[in-house]
């Protein structure tokens, strides 16, 4: 039996130095800080950290199916909320996708599910993890309690594990290693860019936008690789043109003020590097991209149709339920393969990369 995990993120993308929790670290925008109280539907769970010293746990908004499904489950849905760290009000728009889906039929949708969204709190407005308040979207060491090692990272890796525990699917204990993780990301206002190509040319402060790195653990390329192996769905919506998210000068130095223009960089950046036959040059969007190396001697096989894929999602904005609850955001979120790709510039499908930003 395969388990499905489905991440959803509207965060930026995990890097070793986030530009904007440096530059606005004390950034509290939109956070109920109140006692949470779970959704209709919802329970609130503690789970324990691994590799933890000092009982530390995340904390996430849960439900399990029916007790008589727990057994036959074969998807989990985990929605991490972005930088308002509002994790109930996304449970709440997971679920109401979720009840949407199974009320329409959708192929894939199935109530044998799990529902999860984690709320990471910061030391400095909730006595929580994160002293910089969204240091959790960088994968940042946690603050709390004060002498832990333990990362965002280390909580999203329990969250999986725990779904692992013999009590709660006994199966997956049989069956360790069958199960399938797919990453979607909703019109995120950054990336980790692995090379220091950016589209837009301005004096670089001393982070200028995230490029990933680990402490040289790994080579640059090595990350390339991995992410281009991964199950990952980049959902862009058309109409996601105002001046919201990160408007710091790093986050505009990857396509300026529109969040939709950064994620189409992104695209045309990752597609330069394989050296895709893509023309990712009729988005428009590369900008002062220039010089980017060729990586394809290290791209994975694509055989198996895995890798990153792009979505753009025409008359959406910068709305999660719009994003999630359009025809095509439901099914990336409860189909297997062959999803839709959304809009394309015209004369896409029968023109060839020209290399302009090689």
């Amino acid at each position: 039996m395969l388990l499905s995990i489905i991440l959803l993120s509207a965060c930026v993308a995990i890097v070793w130095a986030d530009a904007g929790t440096e530059l606005n670290p004390h950034n509290n925008e939109g956070e109920n800080h109140s006692e949470l109280n779970p959704p209709n539907g919802s329970r609130l769970k503690d789970i324990p950290i691994q590799g933890g010293t000092n009982n530390e746990v995340v904390t996430v908004f849960w439900s399990d199916p029916m007790d008589e499904q727990r057994d036959e489950a074969t998807h989990v849905y985990v929605m991490i909320h972005g930088k308002l760290r509002d994790g109930d009000a996304y449970w709440d728009t997971l679920h109401s996708v979720f009840e949407s889906a199974i009320h329409d039929k959708v192929p894939g949708a199935d109530r044998k599910a799990y529902l999860i969204a984690p709320q990471f709190f910061s030391t400095r407005y909730n006595s929580g993890a994160f002293n910089d308040t969204n240091g959790w979207q960088a994968g940042d060491r946690a603050t709390h309690p004060e002498d832990t090692t333990l990362t965002s990272i280390d909580a999203l890796d329990s969250i999986i594990a725990e779904l692992r525990i013999e009590h709660t699917l006994p199966w997956v204990a049989m069956f360790p290693m069958d199960y399938h993780v797919r990453y979607i990301v909703g019109d995120a206002s950054t990336h980790a860019y692995f090379t220091e190509q950016r589209p837009v040319t301005v004096v670089r402060p001393s982070n200028f936008g995230g490029t990933a790195h680990d402490g040289g653990r790994k080579d640059t390329k090595e990350y390339f690789a991995r992410y281009m192996s991964r199950d990952v769905v980049l959902i862009v919506a058309q109409d996601d043109t105002d001046n919201g998210g990160d408007q710091f000068c790093p986050a505009q130095m990857q396509g300026g003020i529109r969040r939709r223009d950064r994620n189409l960089a992104w695209w045309t950046y990752i597609q330069t590097l394989a050296r895709s036959s893509e023309p990712v040059q009729l988005f428009n969007v590369g900008g002062n991209l220039t010089g980017i190396p060729d990586w394809s001697d290290v791209m994975p096989s694509r055989e198996s149709g895995i890798g990153p894929r792009l979505l753009v999602l025409k008359d959406v904005t910068h709305n999660s339920t719009e994003v999630f609850g359009s025809e095509d955001g439901r099914r990336t979120l409860f189909q297997g393969f062959g999803m839709p790709l959304g809009w394309r510039p015209a004369g896409y499908n029968n023109t060839k990369a020209d290399c302009s930003y090689c």
